[in-house]
């Protein structure tokens, strides 16, 4: 059973230190920083932002949490399909970051044939393929579209992504799910 404040909580610390995650990737790469200052710009030519009001640090930040909630509502929806077994295709059960009992081992085995052929690949990229492939699924495209999710061009540095990965694949030793 789910402990739901516990989860929150935890969920909430994640974010935070998702949305921490962020700025860090931002400082790192310069041209990132450039193409959200562009953003920016045009929401603010095209009056979608309270611009020259807030400013452009107000949308930077709204921009980095609302990418950092997708991250984590992402994983938290992936997860909910694996919870339920609708990933699983025919006779095979299918996991892409955790889930109860046999689940953990078969998402990490897939994670770890993932990452395995190349050594630049991280766990953002990782889950990054994970919404990827989620979103062939019917009905599941709007929720991971490359064009409007802020997930797919607002992403945390490689340890971010992994610190992501082992919040959803921690296991309760109470409960062990």
């Amino acid at each position: 059973m789910i402990d739901e404040q516990r989860l929150r909580l935890g969920l909430q610390k994640l974010l935070t230190q998702t949305e921490a995650a962020i700025r860090d990737r931002l400082e790192d790469e310069p041209t990132l920083q450039s193409q959200l200052r562009e953003r920016h710009a045009a929401a603010v030519r095209a009056e979608r932002t309270e611009g020259s009001a807030k400013g452009y640090t107000a949308f930077s930040d709204e921009a980095i949490t609302q990418a950092a909630a997708h991250w984590l509502l992402g994983c938290v929806f992936v997860r909910f399909l694996e919870d339920n077994g609708w990933l699983d295709e025919r006779s095979a059960k299918v996991a892409w970051i955790a889930g109860a009992g046999e689940r953990l081992a078969i998402a990490k085995d897939r994670r770890t044939h993932f990452l395995r052929p190349d050594p630049g690949l991280t766990d953002r990229d990782y889950l990054i393929h994970a919404f990827v492939e989620v979103a062939k699924l019917p009905g599941v495209a709007g929720l991971f579209d490359l064009k409007h999710n802020p997930l797919f061009w607002l992403q945390p540095t490689a340890q971010g992504a992994a610190k992501i990965v082992e919040f959803f694949q921690k296991v309760d030793t109470d409960s062990n799910t």
